[in-house]
């Protein structure tokens, strides 16, 4: 009986834990996704700017 209450204790705990590190992954691939995306959405108004800047430096330069 005391092994069996053992037993279930253990793997509940094992399950828990398991599910902790799931979840704690799980935020962190978020981070890095919202994080990747906020990256490139800087990268292509960037280029955007670049773009107009370069364009607007073309117009002056005639």
């Amino acid at each position: 009986m005391h092994l069996l209450l053992h037993y279930f204790i253990r793997r509940n705990y094992l399950k828990s834990l398991l599910n902790y590190f799931i979840r704690r992954n799980y935020f962190k691939y978020l981070l890095l996704k919202t994080l990747n995306n906020i990256y490139t959405f800087i990268q292509l108004r960037s280029t955007y700017y670049t773009f107009l800047i370069n364009i607007t430096y073309n117009l002056i330069k005639f």
